[in-house]
């Protein structure tokens, strides 16, 4: 349907405030004045007072804070103001996508659990998080699943570059990441299972700075088992810093 684009057909359809006049090859159709649906649920009135208390806060960061989220966001290909809503907005109804899990450390941690999961009913996860390490060295961040933490139970394969080497490594072990002291980075990954549970990390960066360090991974859990419980653990004590955030969704199958 085309709507009349004259000025006779402007001065006829002013003439009719509730209604459209439009064009059709077998002539012209007046019809009632289309209005998009807009439910206004309490979830939905929630969601928008919230997004719009997030653009308040971005707008007050400083250029370097906001550069600071445009560097993390580059390995996972979005804005910085993605990345930030990302973090931030806990209630995300969209893409099928159904909130399991968040985590928000008050205080410096060495593990945090996520638990009462059903990876076989639920068939994947998509697990988003922004963990900082708070310590004055590196430190290495594991996986664990189902309170498994025999470290020869798992394998990782991975590869990574910077601006002039690359590497690749696959050893014995439930190595995540690995983070210098201070350092920050966000992560987006799935976890699903075939026949042994496998966490496929899309891509991190870590580093941030004048050098970024892109790393893509790869966490196979030896045991063929169902996944009811996701650990991530740092190698040193305390190594999980206050302020990192934690998100685990499933699909919505329904």
């Amino acid at each position: 349907m085309v709507k009349a684009k004259s000025p006779i057909f402007d001065k006829l359809s002013k003439g009719f405030k509730n209604l459209d006049v439009r064009l059709r090859k077998t002539g012209i159709e007046i019809g009632k004045k289309r209005v998009p649906f807009n439910p206004r649920t309490d979830a939905q009135k929630q969601h928008r007072a919230k997004y719009g208390q997030l653009v308040q806060q971005w707008n007050l960061l400083s250029p370097e804070e906001k550069e600071s989220y445009n560097q993390q966001a580059k390995p996972l290909q979005i804005s910085g103001w993605n990345l930030f809503v990302m973090q931030n907005l806990v209630v995300i109804p969209v893409l099928g996508w159904e909130l399991v899990k968040h985590v928000k450390l008050d205080a410096d941690q060495t593990s945090v659990d996520l638990d009462g999961l059903n990876l076989d009913a639920d068939w994947f996860y998509l697990l988003v998080f922004n963990i900082k390490n708070p310590l004055g060295s590196g430190c290495k961040y594991f996986l664990f699943f189902n309170g498994n933490e025999t470290q020869t139970d798992y394998w990782y394969q991975g590869m990574g570059a910077d601006h002039d080497t690359r590497w690749s490594a696959r050893e014995n072990k439930p190595d995540m990441l690995f983070l210098g002291a201070g350092a920050e980075t966000s992560v987006i990954g799935v976890i699903g299972r075939v026949n042994h549970p496998t966490y496929s990390c899309v891509a991190h960066s870590e580093n941030i700075g004048s050098n970024i360090n892109i790393r893509l991974k790869i966490v196979t859990y030896t045991k063929d088992e169902n996944v009811t419980k996701i650990t991530i653990k740092s190698e040193t004590a305390n190594g999980i810093g206050a302020g990192s955030k934690i998100l685990l969704f499933k699909p919505k199958l329904s």
